[in-house]
């Protein structure tokens, strides 16, 4: 507390005084954060790694293998009837059958945290956002031949896959959910 006498101020000291209360009161509330840490603990889920983090980079490494043997199969396409361009066709092709797995299995795939199930979600929303992005791109076609690989009707395949994604993601918080509780 400060007293102004004049021009000069000083400074006292305010005791402070704690109730007798107050300990017992901080260890009440301790208590309860260590429950509720405990609580968040189930809720995110054992130590192991999530299997979604895993499925997320094969799809991008099959994604990349795709992608860098499309190049060859690209510069050769126009009208060319070489073995080249054939092996090069079945190369790419084989690559992408792969990307297509890899994608159905992310999509089949059930986090088990829930930082898991935010990078999921992630993953999505920036393969929808390249798809908008592009409608043309390999992302669409991609996710046509997945949905047609589950055995569903490719009328707006993206739409699907986006919801057979999000369905998927729905199980992942309501394991984790009945975990916690």
């Amino acid at each position: 507390m400060k007293v102004m006498t004049g021009a000069v101020a000083t400074a006292t000291a305010i005791p402070v005084v704690a109730a007798p209360d107050a300990l017992a009161i901080l260890k009440a509330r301790r208590a309860e954060v260590s429950e509720e840490i405990e609580r968040i603990n189930r809720a995110i889920g054992p130590e192991e790694p999530d299997p979604i983090y895993a499925a997320i980079e094969a799809y991008r490494r099959e994604r990349a293998a795709a992608d860098e043997l499309m190049k060859p199969y690209a510069a050769l396409r126009e009208g060319d009837s070489s073995p080249q361009y054939d092996a090069a066709w079945k190369a790419w092709s084989a690559a992408w059958d792969m990307q297509n797995r890899a994608l159905s299995a992310l999509g089949q795939t059930v986090p088990t945290t829930i930082a898991g199930t935010l990078a999921a979600v992630a993953f999505l929303q920036s393969y929808l956002l390249a798809i908008e992005e592009d409608p043309e791109d390999d992302d669409q076609r991609v996710t046509v031949g997945v949905v047609a690989a589950a055995g569903i009707d490719e009328e707006d395949a993206v739409r699907k896959f986006s919801t057979l994604f999000l369905e998927t993601i729905a199980i992942a918080l309501d394991n984790i959910n009945r975990q916690a509780a």
